[in-house]
């Protein structure tokens, strides 16, 4: 969901491997000198060192190793490269995604805060066999809870596929795969799908905000998400040009 940052830095507002601390430092960090280490690029591609979110440290966020050595997935890493920018920008996160994002794509259906407009038509998770009432949030998540409908975010996906907003850099950067975190079983359970004595290999790993995906020789470009209740899927096949957004509740 830090969807501008790629566009921002297009357009040289902010540098992909510039120090957040200059702009951010979260107080759980300030004795910790690995915070001088954190910048856009290792947020973006889950390269932080913090777990997924903090209530898993104890409540507390700290580093599970060295920023940069490894990846990890974490949505903490979101929220915090999200308010590198907004103190950078001198604008808050969710008004940047709508300038440079969701307005020009007339994302009209699409908000980062549970809007007023949207509660007749709000899809409810669904679990143990029955509808539970939606989460209202009245602050933005860089990582979690955005609401749209699929028609929005096939828009999105579309664009990102046409790398509009980004310069050419930038979008070459985007689909750089960090390190391959694809496990020997992962790939055996893939490859077992291919017609037996056909070539197969798969790696996977984070680009700048998404999931890049080799198989064989051809690029995807995907993302995912769950909470309680729900799941969704997206992805893209740059060659083909070709995608798919998949919502389930």
């Amino acid at each position: 969901q830090t969807c501008a940052l790629p566009i921002l830095a297009s357009q040289n507002k902010l540098q992909l491997d510039e120090p957040i601390y200059h702009y951010w430092v979260d107080p759980d960090l300030k004795e910790n000198p690995w915070n001088k280490l954190l910048t856009p690029r290792l947020c973006l591609s889950h390269q932080t060192g913090f777990a997924n979110w903090r209530r898993m440290t104890n409540g507390t966020l700290t580093f599970k190793f060295q920023p940069g050595t490894q990846s990890s997935y974490s949505g903490e890493g979101y929220f915090y490269v999200a308010r590198f920018a907004q103190n950078k920008a001198g604008q808050p996160f969710d008004r940047l995604a709508q300038d440079y994002v969701l307005g020009p794509l007339g994302m009209e259906d699409t908000s980062f805060t549970t809007q007023t407009r949207f509660n007749v038509r709000l899809a409810q998770p669904y679990a143990n066999s029955a509808f539970l009432p939606p989460t209202l949030t009245s602050t933005w998540n860089a990582a979690d809870l955005v609401e749209t409908t699929v028609t929005d975010y096939a828009h999105f996906v579309a664009s990102v596929m046409r790398n509009e907003g980004l310069s050419p850099a930038i979008a070459a950067e985007r689909l750089v795969m960090t390190r391959d975190w694809t496990s020997e079983d992962a790939r055996k359970q893939v490859c077992a799908y291919e017609v037996p004595g056909t070539a197969c290999h798969i790696s996977a790993g984070m680009g700048l905000g998404w999931q890049i995906i080799v198989h064989s020789g051809v690029t995807i470009v995907d993302h995912s998400g769950s909470d309680t209740g729900v799941n969704t899927h997206a992805f893209f096949i740059p060659s083909k040009r070709v995608g798919a957004v998949i919502f389930t509740d």
